[in-house]
Formats: structure tokens, sequence, C-alpha cells
């Protein structure tokens, strides 16, 4: 779900959760498998790998278009979790709404070999208490082993 609104300057604003599915399968030595992601301050989301850093998904799954349209007014948060507990959770746990003037990440990491480590959840957008503007769904995927 999005919603696309106009600017009084005439501008398109678009308030949108594409959703994604992060992965990091890690099979050298040592181990140390992890993957996640992050909704940044200026609007857009980039997937965790623990070996390779941070990457920019795509400019279509950013969470407001344009950009510079992003502030500290919207406020993001995570519901209908499932799965193993992340090991980094910016976000303060399930159901709890945060402001975007900080980026947030979500990751599961994994020391242990073998290990596999996965989780579901539902990001969901708003600005201020309005109404959730977009919501989608996001896996995380960490395996480690041979």
């Amino acid at each position: 779900m999005s919603l696309f609104f106009l600017l009084p300057s005439g501008h398109g604003v678009r308030v949108s959760l594409s959703g994604a599915t992060a992965s990091s399968i890690d099979t050298s030595a040592p181990k140390t498998a992890g993957t996640g992601f992050a909704f940044n301050t200026d609007g857009t989301v980039d997937d965790w790998d623990r070996n390779t850093g941070l990457t920019q998904i795509s400019t279509a799954t950013d969470w407001i278009i344009p950009n510079s349209s992003a502030s500290s007014s919207y406020q993001m948060s995570y519901t209908s979790f499932s799965g193993d507990a992340l090991t980094t959770d910016d976000f303060g746990g399930v159901d709890t709404w945060v402001d975007m003037g900080t980026k947030r990440e979500v990751r599961l990491i994994s020391d242990v070999d073998p290990e596999i480590l996965t989780c579901t959840f539902t990001m969901q957008i708003r600005k201020g208490t309005g109404p959730v503007l977009s919501s989608a769904v996001y896996t995380i995927y960490t395996e480690n082993g041979s």
C-alpha cells in the first residue's frame, strides 16, 4: 500500500514502502554471516551485509520520493514480527513508532557455525501521528555454514 499526494507547490511526493528480502550466506572461515536493512534519514532504504556493508537497494524502493521531502516528521514502526529475534533493532521493538530523524536499522547476525536465522515483519510509515501511509513485508535471512 502506498500513498501519492501533492504538496502545495504542486510537486508530487510518494510515500511508499516496497518490501524486500535481505539474505547473507557465509561459508568462508571465520563464518560471520549477517544481513538486514537500514531505513535512512534521506529517504533511501539500504540492504546491509556484514561482509560488504550498506548498499542502496534501488531508487525505486526509497521510502519517500523525492528524497528531499524526507524529514523527522515521518515515523516508522514494524509489526507482525515472526522468527528469530533481531540482533540490532533501532526501532525499539514491535509496534514502537520512531521518528525518521535518525537512521534506523534492523539486523540478524550469526557467529555460530552452523546456524540459520530468519525473520519476517511488516514495516509501516506515517506522518506525525496520522494514519499509516504505506506498509510492506520485509524478510531477513542469515546463514552460517558450509
